[in-house]
């Protein structure tokens, strides 16, 4: 299931405040909407791991913004909270 498109929006807040023009300029000639779809199907895994986002935007590579791969892969690199012990 894809990530819903409220949290995409958030993502793209964030992206576009910390980067401006080089992160949305990426897309001038898309259209925005199937840019979110896309991220948001890219991203459906981190649904149950919403602490991956955070941890991914928190640690944004300062030079350049993040195409959705780079960003899933930030994500996915998150410390995993310790499972509970049997």
């Amino acid at each position: 299931m894809s990530l819903p498109l409220t949290w995409i929006d958030r993502i793209f807040e964030k992206l576009t405040v910390t980067y401006g023009h080089a992160f949305l300029g990426r897309w001038r000639d898309v259209d925005l909407d199937a840019v979110k779809n896309d991220w948001a199907d890219q991203l459906s895994g981190l649904s149950t791991f919403p602490q991956g986002i955070a941890y991914a935007l928190e640690n944004l590579d300062h030079e350049k913004p993040p195409t959705v791969l780079m960003f899933k892969a930030l994500a996915l690199r998150a410390p995993r909270p310790d499972l509970p012990r049997c």
